[in-house]
């Protein structure tokens, strides 16, 4: 069996090379995002007119979806002690985490994860410990997403597939890294000439590869993948469109008032020439747009562009939220069943990103376990994934509706359901509500002893 926890350096280099050509396609999506259309913009130079108007279609679909279910404090993870044999009132590991997701910025972090998950398909989450934050006894976790074209993970051959290790580049052509990452094991190599040289090793408290992957679905594809040709499809008749509107008013500005009904005739039965009056070069394509009517032409692309985009917005489930028929005057109601495809697209991203997220509070026990004389045990713990919708909320109705559910659920549920922009720390309202029940019981006035005959 192979030594999982050694690596040689012709093992680097073919990973890199791997890695490298895995790169092409990652920029290729993240091309598509920026709004430069690789299928448009990488085409050899034809015939003047020659537009290329490459429409952000996937950018904005990337942009809808991360702001409907990803923004920063839409996706929030919280740990709960749920063992009977544990007494803890403060417990010390919850408070640990809660420290360290703050240190890191864990709601921004975990919103560049899921934004990198719409644009590629995943987005991994690299693992360290270092001393910065000072902790008495105790190292501090940190974590980073790295870029999805640094990265290469080696996995098990097994059905049930586990990371063997995984493999970090960083630096440049002149200054070459890698983090080779195994269940306890650092390495760091460093490229000197034509051979990788190991620089450093160091001995690391997690019992599994420090990294993350997330995930957007099984296949791990980018939001727009199926969408790709559409999207090509739409730019292309953009640009043929401007090409067309550009031919027409480059003629009519060469012929200038010659263009009459009489002209266009005798022009067409070949008894003037257009060459000869123009002084220039042949002009296959001039009879052609003598007899153009603009205006239908501009009818005819828009009629396909517009088919085109209605298609891409059935099938990528993300409406088109600028058009005056998604919402105008429609109720709360009305454009929540609008969104339902997106939000299948959301439950169905959230299923598999979450998955990741709750991964965390194993490296944290690792780290916790390895450097504090205490000893947690993952399993006593648990870690759940809360989301927020970025819709608007009828605050009205949901208050109605939080009065007729006072009477059948516990106040935390209660206090759950109501919109963040009264409660956003159910916790904290749920002591703050305790809190002015002592002080009305301490406040209520004695009523003295009855006595009785």
């Amino acid at each position: 069996m192979e030594n999982t926890q050694s690596i040689s350096s012709k093992q680097l280099d073919e990973i890199l090379s791997t890695v490298r050509k895995r790169a092409g396609g990652i920029g290729m999506n993240e091309a598509y995002v920026d709004g430069k259309n690789p299928y448009i913009l990488g085409k050899e130079p034809g015939k003047k007119p020659d537009n290329r108007i490459p429409v952000p279609l996937a950018k904005m679909a990337v942009e809808a979806m991360a702001g409907y279910a990803g923004r920063s404090g839409d996706i929030v993870t919280t740990y709960e002690l749920v063992s009977d044999d544990v007494e803890e009132d403060d417990d010390l590991f919850i408070s640990y985490m809660r420290a360290m997701d703050s240190f890191n910025q864990e709601q921004l972090e975990t919103a560049e994860l899921y934004e990198e998950v719409l644009i590629q398909g995943k987005s991994y989450e690299m693992w360290w410990t270092s001393d910065d934050l000072e902790l008495p006894g105790i190292l501090t976790a940190e974590y980073k997403i790295v870029p999805t074209s640094s990265v290469y993970i080696k996995y098990t051959d097994s059905v049930k597939k586990k990371i063997e290790y995984a493999v970090y580049f960083s630096g440049d052509s002149d200054d070459q890294k890698a983090d080779v990452l195994f269940p306890g094991l650092k390495q760091t190599w460093e490229k000197s000439g034509n051979a990788w040289k190991l620089a450093e090793e160091s001995e690391q408290p997690f019992t599994e590869v420090p990294i993350i992957k997330y995930t957007g679905g099984r296949r791990e594809r980018p939001l727009f993948e199926a969408e790709k040709p559409l999207i090509d499809s739409f730019d292309e008749l953009i640009s043929k469109s401007l090409n067309e509107v550009d031919r027409y008013n480059a003629l009519i500005t060469l012929l200038g008032n010659q263009v009459d009904k009489e002209f266009v005739e005798a022009y067409l039965e070949g008894k003037i020439s257009v060459i000869d009056n123009l002084n220039m070069e042949e002009r296959s394509d001039l009879p052609r747009y003598l007899e153009k009517n603009l205006g239908g032409v501009e009818t005819f692309y828009n009629n396909l562009t517009d088919r085109i985009e209605t298609l891409f917005h059935k099938s990528i489930k993300i409406p088109d939220m600028s058009d005056e028929a998604f919402a105008g005057n429609a109720s709360g109601i009305a454009i929540a069943y609008k969104l339902i495809g997106m939000e299948f697209k959301a439950a169905q991203i959230e299923t598999y990103f979450n998955q990741g997220l709750k991964k965390r509070l194993g490296f944290y026990a690792d780290i916790y376990n390895a450097s504090s004389s205490a000893s947690v045990n993952t399993d006593d713990y648990k870690a759940t994934v809360h989301t927020t919708r970025n819709i608007p909320i009828d605050i009205k109705a949901k208050a109605e509706v939080a009065m007729i559910l006072s009477t059948m659920v516990s106040e935390e549920t209660l206090l759950k359901f109501i919109p963040k922009e009264i409660v956003d720390d159910v916790k904290k309202e749920m002591e703050r509500k305790k809190e002015e029940r002592d002080n009305a019981l301490l406040e209520v006035p004695s009523m003295g002893t009855i006595e009785t005959e």
